[in-house]
């Protein structure tokens, strides 16, 4: 029963690694903006980029689907998160 458990837990990983253009912005903007994971926050653009936001800066990205993982590089430069 065990055998069979491992089996089946071990075919669906796989399915859970599939990265997000969200995470992999997030995973990039930490070293960016040095900024720590958690004071992150990322949102869907217009034009399909996404923008990550944290520590008082923004950064807007292009990202595209490599495999099972995402790649985002740079849409411009880092910015200063507006006053409202």
């Amino acid at each position: 029963m065990k055998q069979l458990r491992y089996a089946v837990l071990s075919a669906m990983l796989p399915l859970g690694c599939v990265t997000t253009s969200a995470d992999a912005a997030r995973e990039r903007a930490v070293s960016d903006l040095s900024c720590p994971d958690e004071q992150i926050t990322t949102y869907r653009a217009a034009g399909g980029t996404t923008v990550a936001k944290g520590c008082g800066r923004w950064i807007r990205y292009a990202c595209v689907r490599s495999g099972r993982s995402m790649v985002c590089s740079e849409d411009g430069p880092p910015g200063e998160v507006p006053l409202r």
